[in-house]
């Protein structure tokens, strides 16, 4: 289905269901039905704060149904995080999270991290000359002395601070969904903080 038809299809077919589940929600809180400091009430409480976030798949079409993909992205940054903790000087640091960066343009790029990785020792010379030449995008096409497609609009770098409209955008990116010919969005992970975000030029 295109976006707009799938747009179509939960109108149709999830809004119904997804309305029967907010108004029985918000039927258990409001008869007392289940207790709000319990397991289930925090849950509910939960899902009714995000109710509009988590609904967008049935306004905007295009939008995915689930976080899953941005979840598993932001799993790189925490796991780096915590090999952090075994660094022993802070050029180590720097450095882990640099090949953090790399290897995760690369997946994203679909490109080989250690293939790249190689190629970058292989030539460092033209590397220092021209880094912009040498991104996991455009190295092939760079090795082999052919013109190079634009960049990719994923990438991995420090970063601080997301919202919840560059969270989306980043998954329906990654998750190959149509974007704007216009739209040259980044995809950012910070090594330290887990958080996406987007950043427009």
């Amino acid at each position: 289905m295109s976006p707009e038809q799938r747009l179509r299809f939960h109108q149709e077919h999830s809004e119904p269901l997804m309305k029967g589940l907010h108004e029985w929600m918000e039927a258990q809180l409001a008869e007392h039905k289940t207790e709000p400091n319990s397991g289930l009430g925090k849950a509910i409480s939960y899902l009714l704060n995000h109710w509009t976030k988590l609904t967008l798949f049935l306004r905007q079409a295009g939008a995915p149904i689930d976080n899953n993909i941005v979840e598993r992205a932001l799993k790189k940054a925490i796991l780096n995080r915590k090999n952090a903790l075994f660094y022993k000087t802070l050029n180590g640091a720097g450095v882990g999270d640099l090949f953090m960066s790399l290897i995760h343009t690369c997946e994203l790029n679909g490109t080989n991290p250690f293939d790249y990785l190689t190629e970058l020792l292989r030539h460092t010379a033209e590397l220092k000359q021209r880094p912009s030449e040498w991104m996991p995008w455009n190295y092939r096409d760079t090795r082999r002395g052919s013109p190079h497609p634009p960049p990719r609009k994923m990438m991995i770098l420090p970063g601080r601070n997301g919202s919840t409209e560059a969270t989306w955008e980043c998954q329906a990116r990654m998750a190959g969904r149509q974007a704007s010919e216009s739209a040259k969005s980044h995809i950012v992970f910070g090594p330290g903080d887990g958080i996406g975000r987007n950043i427009s030029g």
